[in-house]
């Protein structure tokens, strides 16, 4: 709570993380092999074998959670989550519950926004059903695909509700600061990803806490280049935690907000993308041109009386 209060303080909105819409495992009265036996242990609300969707299964072994004499619940509606079945979202009282705790989120412990968590293992739709009934200033759901058609169809689920980090986008930025190689950095006339189909929708980053244990998104320095275009281009940048604890990065970034801020650049800026190439990116986010940190300025601006260049 005192942290809570210290956010209070200095006007910073406070962001519920990991809303995980799947059970943790241990043991229950349900019945030793009766699945979910070892995933139904839910408490205040105190759910049981009905909560849960009657069609996941186990990772490896493909052993279906829900055996024997449990009743679950209805279908999954998303994709099956092999550590644990999902909770049922369709069954009325789930969502009763679900809604009862986000609102108690916000009138007991102050929170503005949610993060929603393996958002894959369920419909969208459930998550602006939760959204709209509590109106939190801010929602973001973790829909990890790769595949920027299905994190946009998951955004439109929600009824445009929730914003979705933007992976497509991260992934394609990865490859090409680890290549130097630009070139991926268009689709069509639009940048990749989300930001270049929904950047209102959009919430940018380089690393999470999952990414962070194997897939780093590089060295300081290529990290510090993927903030570079973050904080220059559509869509809403996010920082992660540990980066923000290096000195170099935190500098780095400190400046880069600093832009971001007396530019007015928003998540839905104008972009126009000049060069994508081997060694060099160059775009126009309103007017203003933004290179890559080490790019050498050799860009004739379109308009050299309205537009002002910002080399990272």
């Amino acid at each position: 709570m005192a942290s809570i209060g210290a956010l209070q303080r200095h006007s910073w909105r406070r962001v519920a993380h990991s809303l995980r819409m799947s059970p943790s495992s241990s043991s229950s009265s349900c019945g030793r092999r009766c699945q979910p036996s070892n995933w139904v242990n839910f408490t205040q609300p105190a759910w049981q074998s009905w909560a849960v969707v009657v069609n996941d299964y186990e990772c490896n072994s493909g052993t279906a959670f829900c055996q024997g004499s449990c009743q679950c619940g209805n279908k999954d509606t998303g994709q099956n989550e092999c550590a644990a079945p999902d909770v049922d979202h369709t069954n009325a009282q789930v969502q009763k519950d679900v809604t009862a705790w986000l609102q108690w989120l916000q009138s007991n412990l102050t929170f503005t926004g949610y993060r929603f968590d393996m958002c894959v293992g369920y419909s969208g739709q459930y998550t602006g059903q939760y959204i709209r009934a509590t109106k939190p200033t801010f929602a973001v759901g973790e829909y990890w695909d790769d595949n920027v058609n299905n994190v946009v169809n998951w955004i439109k689920a929600t009824g445009s509700a929730s914003s979705a980090f933007d992976f497509p986008l991260r992934d394609t930025l990865k490859g090409c600061v680890d290549s130097n190689n630009y070139s991926g950095m268009m689709s069509g006339i639009n940048p990749p990803g989300v930001i270049g189909v929904m950047p209102a929708n959009s919430v940018t980053f380089t690393d999470d806490h999952d990414t962070a244990r194997n897939d780093r998104f590089g060295s300081t320095d290529q990290i510090i280049q993927g903030y570079a275009y973050l904080f220059t281009h559509p869509g809403t940048p996010m920082i992660f935690w540990d980066d923000w604890n290096t000195s170099q990065i935190q500098s780095a970034l400190q400046r880069l907000m600093q832009i971001r801020n007396q530019m007015n650049l928003t998540p839905t800026m104008s972009l126009y993308i000049d060069k994508h190439q081997s060694g060099l990116y160059a775009a126009y986010t309103g007017t203003y041109l933004a290179l890559p940190r080490h790019a050498t300025p050799r860009l004739a601006p379109p308009d050299t009386s309205a537009t002002s260049l910002l080399a990272l």
